[in-house]
């Protein structure tokens, strides 16, 4: 995962004053790896600014908003998490989904194939 965040980072052309902000942001991400049920709140308060100010830097840095980030870090989490053994069920708890058919419904838009559907390619 951590590799997954610095290599967002290193792809971005930021200006010099814009970097510390991000490599905080990125930083703040591994830091709390373990509770991958963190929200948008949680980063902007860490970083002192406000949601609207990390989203518009978000979106001009990376060209994406923070959710979509957080979305990818977590599908990532949860790929990690699905080879590892746990099941689709557990992954989408520890990955603070609602519901295991809400996490299956933003695995696939982000991977392009269910979680199981995933895990089976995986272990061919």
């Amino acid at each position: 995962m951590e590799k997954f965040l610095r290599d967002l980072l290193s792809t971005l052309d930021i200006a010099h004053a814009e970097l510390p902000c991000f490599q905080q942001l990125v930083n703040r991400l591994i830091e709390i790896e373990h509770n991958l049920s963190f929200r948008l709140g949680d980063i902007s308060s860490h970083l002192c600014m406000s949601q609207r100010n990390l989203r518009r830097k978000s979106q001009q840095i990376f060209g994406k908003s923070p959710t979509q980030i957080i979305t990818l870090y977590r599908i990532e989490a949860a790929k990690e998490k699905l080879i590892e053994g746990k099941s689709i069920s557990e992954v989408a708890d520890i990955l603070g989904y609602s519901s295991t058919s809400h996490f299956s419904k933003v695995f696939k838009k982000v991977e392009g194939t269910t979680p199981s559907q995933y895990l089976k390619k995986k272990n061919r």
